[in-house]
């Protein structure tokens, strides 16, 4: 009975001794960093048991043609449960701090009682098997590394508690490894989170203000355990879009579920949002979930762009001639009735094109300069948070451009070719050329003018040359009438309305003096809406200032089917002030 439970008992201590050396596993192995591979190569191990910790005293590494015995470097040999331990080159401590904030606090830091590991190192085009012997002298584990890893990439164990053939091991995706942390391309027991379809937006592009837009978020089970556990979502407006949960963020939705899920298995999320403002909007879903071990996919960010179906940001003065020191830049306007974001809309000329890359909201009316570079308050009265800065705003030729504004949709909502000559001989002063009515067509050359104020320019505030249109019950009104065309900043220009019944027709608009001689054409069969404008600056066709007195204006509209819509006569009253 006694030889019995004698030998009941060696069996017990053999299954023991077993399960000790089994729970032990290779885990990562760093064979080839960048530059010389003295002192930085490392073997990591990992403690695969839940309960019982393993002495490493008189354990070892071997390649069959040497042997370096594992040491502590003062933090013992006890391999705690779920623990790593980073084997380090025994000349690491005294000469490099490659692994200092890598290595984390809870990893045990071991090295071998040599300088460099086995016989001549871990060779970078030479494969070696590595042996992790046990204080009795036996292989416990042993893996063949690969040669084909770009310098500071390791191999890496994927699951940590099977088998080491070649199938389940595989190069770093994480620079210098991963040592004493979980590796990088192990996958996890127990792991939610968000794939590369966590977001989904439909519609995706073309997406316009009170448009309603549908979210669907997928969580999936990454793990290779079935997920049972609670798990919160939170949906978030990335205000500052730095990917980054804040106070300043606007949570749009929260909301709990149990999921139960499979390896793989996905459970879905719909909800809908409607903007009710233009521009880029970042979003930001979360989830936690107590169970979870992986938080790196734990948050996905998307991004959409919404345009406003009213397209009504214009160019409303442009300063491409300037003074030394004074940057570059147009003023744009809110013609619309509702708030507007900047954000993923751009200028652009004939070479460059700039990107208007963070929020910056315009109300109603709202002028805002955009400039090349800061200073303006050095030229100019200007309230600066109505200032946008562009570092790469396009270099505005000094002779002739073509300024185009466009969308987050990537078309173009106004569009100016200017030349030099809009300036009207009036470049010798440097001004600004500007809007002379925003309801005109910004490719017109009438529809700008010089500025006429003291400062050559009026950032931020009314154009100098600007000229009243209001809707008229008549089908044709001219205003101011008269007019002064004498350069003092008034009046200097008459703004020319006419309403036609029709969708759209060619217009001829023709002035004459009272002797019936044509001085100035205006429009020459030029196609148009039924609501038209016109310019005059009394000036005839040869650039010339009129002289005062009365002058007829013609206009005919037509169309190719209908013939004449509209024939009629104005007068036009010329007048100094």
């Amino acid at each position: 009975m006694s030889k019995l439970f004698f030998l009941i008992l060696i069996f017990i201590g053999c299954l023991l001794l077993s399960k000790t050396k089994a729970q032990v596993a290779l885990s990562e192995i760093m064979y080839d960093v960048p530059g010389s591979d003295a002192h930085d190569e490392f073997i990591e191990l990992y403690n695969i048991s839940e309960t019982d910790s393993v002495d490493l005293t008189g354990w070892a590494l071997s390649d069959s043609s040497g042997i370096d015995y594992i040491t502590d470097t003062g933090e013992g040999l006890i391999l705690e449960p779920k623990q790593f331990a980073v084997i380090l080159d025994g000349s690491y401590q005294a000469n490099s701090q490659t692994y200092e904030q890598l290595i984390p606090e809870n990893a045990l830091r071991l090295k071998i009682d040599d300088n460099e590991f086995v016989d001549g190192a871990l060779t970078n085009t030479k494969a070696k098997t590595v042996q992790l012997i046990d204080s009795s002298g036996k292989t416990v584990q042993a893996y063949r590394y690969t040669t084909d890893n770009e310098a500071g990439y390791s191999d890496e164990k994927i699951i940590l508690s099977q088998d080491n053939s070649d199938e389940n091991w595989g190069n770093s995706i994480h620079f210098m490894g991963t040592p004493g942390y979980f590796n990088s391309i192990s996958p996890f027991s127990d792991d939610i989170g968000f794939g590369e379809e966590g977001i989904v937006i439909l519609p995706s592009v073309g997406i316009k203000v009170f448009q309603k837009i549908q979210f669907t978020l997928t969580l999936t089970n990454f793990g290779y355990e079935t997920y049972n556990d609670s798990a919160f979502i939170k949906f978030y407006m990335d205000i500052n879009q730095d990917s980054v949960i804040t106070g300043a963020d606007s949570l749009i939705i929260l909301f709990s579920d149990y999921l139960n899920l499979e390896p793989d298995g996905k459970a879905t999320y719909d909800f809908s949002w409607t903007p009710v403002i233009s521009g880029r909007f970042q979003f930001l879903a979360a989830i936690t979930s107590e169970s979870d071990l992986n938080e790196l996919n734990n948050q996905r960010v998307q991004i959409i762009d919404v345009i406003d179906i009213a397209d009504c940001i214009r160019i409303n003065e442009i300063k491409f001639l300037t003074q030394a020191g004074e940057p570059e830049w147009i003023e744009l306007i809110n013609t619309g009735n509702s708030a507007l974001s900047l954000q993923s809309w751009s200028v652009a000329d004939l070479r460059d094109t700039a990107r208007i890359n963070m929020p910056f909201q315009m109300n109603p009316g709202d002028l805002v300069i955009v400039a090349a570079d800061t200073g303006l308050n050095r030229f100019y009265e200007i309230d600066e948070s109505k200032c946008l800065v562009l570092p790469k705003f396009p270099n505005l030729n000094n002779d002739e451009d073509n300024i185009c504004l466009i969308n987050p949709a990537g078309g173009w909502v106004d569009q100016v070719p200017y030349n030099v000559s809009w300036l009207e001989g009036e470049e010798w002063r440097e001004p600004s050329l500007e809007k002379i009515n925003i309801n005109l067509d910004s490719r017109n050359p009438a529809s700008w003018g010089p500025s006429l104020s003291g400062n050559n320019s009026t950032p931020g505030g009314i154009n100098s040359v600007y000229a009243e249109s209001k809707p008229k019950t008549t089908q044709i009104s001219i205003e101011p009438n008269p007019f002064s065309p004498d350069g003092d900043a008034f009046e200097n220009h008459t703004m020319i309305n006419i309403k036609a019944p029709v969708q759209s027709g060619r217009i001829k608009a023709e002035i004459y003096d009272i002797l019936g001689r044509k001085i100035r054409q205006l429009s020459a069969d030029s196609y148009t809406s039924s609501d038209i404008n016109l310019i005059w600056n009394g000036r005839d066709d040869h650039g010339q200032i009129v002289r005062m007195g009365l002058y007829i204006l013609w206009i005919q509209v037509l169309d190719d089917r209908n013939g004449v819509l509209i024939e009629a006569k104005e007068t036009i009253a010329v007048a100094k002030r």
